[in-house]
């Protein structure tokens, strides 16, 4: 079975790779152990477009035609959401940064399913959120005919002549750093406007002032932006851990857009990397691109960012099985190494002690 599973593997890594090729063979993915891989990694939309090359049970040709469709759509009520919410903007003192939700540099129509837009935001002139912007832009989101998760989940509409204190606490109720999201009742398409990049109780710290210096504008869009490649990577790297590794796969084909159609300037990367504390997410991230498909990540990169590691994540890196992995979508030492991010420093001397001694012990071996 094991031998199976890594041969369906290579097969479906071997299609994101030459993603944009023609094969000269076609590639048998009739089995179960394909078929869920597919599904699990979000990877339908890739599969129906290259179906011509690849032996496909009938049944599931439908399903991932199903799928690829509902792709498409989703892709058009995406670009329907950015305009209206450019328009929201517009009509405030705002910018807005979206970092998840755009379509990506070379993105392929039906290939990839974004489920939500996220973005932060902040007055024009002011170099961070205010919590009193949180009341502006939920005024202009309800006045554009968006519905909030406040209709559902709290009895009290926020209002202009809340305190700050009353605006945070309130804030708080919902999310410790997704606080609010919004509905259209055209698209369903949900809408997360985030106070924080990421989790503000670890220590991950994005500088969100420089992301919106060194942001790109999107066409036809005055003041929403997207965050520089360099960013973006470091983005997708700490969503890989953030979600667990369930969609390795999925974050590999996005990996591949980035890379292969951007100039990225390395150095600034690795430089980001240390700043944002992620420099151990991002090698393993870089690490499984230049692996499994060629990317062309250079080895200076790598190097750099492994000397900004600190040795408990490089020996937690060095334990994960890559292909058990992206097989089944989980590992014990990835959750390790997440879960190394969320402890406190005295903690993570023990647990760097600890796992020297354990690396020790596998050396032996």
């Amino acid at each position: 079975m094991k031998m199976n599973m890594d041969g369906e593997l290579e097969k479906i890594l071997y299609l994101i790779k030459y993603l944009n090729d023609s094969l000269k063979i076609k590639i048998n993915l009739t089995s179960l152990e394909a078929e869920n891989m597919i599904i699990n990694n979000q990877l339908e939309g890739l599969i129906y477009l290259k179906k011509d090359m690849i032996i496909l049970r009938k049944q599931f040709e439908k399903r991932i035609k199903k799928r690829y469709l509902e792709n498409n759509l989703q892709d058009l009520k995406l670009e329907t959401e950015l305009k209206r919410l450019n328009k929201v903007i517009n009509k405030t003192n705002f910018e807005a940064l979206i970092h998840k939700g755009y379509p990506l540099p070379g993105k392929i129509k039906g290939l990839r399913f974004s489920i939500d837009i996220d973005f932060v935001f902040k007055k024009r002139n002011k170099l961070m959120f205010e919590e009193e912007d949180f009341i502006t832009l939920h005024k202009e989101m309800k006045k554009a005919g968006y519905h909030s998760r406040f209709d559902l989940r709290i009895k009290k509409e926020p209002t202009q002549d809340m305190s700050v204190e009353e605006i945070t606490e309130l804030v708080s109720v919902l999310h410790s750093y997704k606080e609010y999201g919004y509905k259209h009742p055209e698209t369903g398409v949900l809408i997360e406007p985030h106070l924080h990049l990421v989790n503000p109780h670890t220590p991950i710290k994005f500088n969100v002032q420089e992301m919106f210096k060194t942001s790109k504008k999107i066409p036809n869009m005055q003041n929403i932006k997207v965050p520089r490649t360099e960013f973006l990577i470091l983005i997708y790297a700490y969503h890989l851990f953030h979600h667990r590794g369930e969609i390795v796969l999925k974050e590999l084909l996005t990996l591949k857009l980035i890379v292969e159609n951007n100039l990225i300037d390395w150095q600034y990367l690795v430089k980001k990397s240390k700043q944002t504390n992620i420099s151990a997410l991002v090698k393993f991230y870089l690490n499984l691109g230049k692996q499994y498909l060629d990317l062309q990540i250079p080895f200076k990169t790598l190097k750099d960012l492994k000397k900004d590691s600190s040795k408990i994540q490089l020996i937690l890196i060095s334990l994960i099985n890559k292909k058990r992995l992206m097989i089944k979508n989980k590992d014990f030492f990835l959750m390790q190494l997440y879960n190394s991010y969320l402890i406190d420093t005295k903690q993570k001397r023990l647990f760097e002690f600890l796992h020297k001694s354990l690396n020790n012990i596998i050396n032996r071996k």
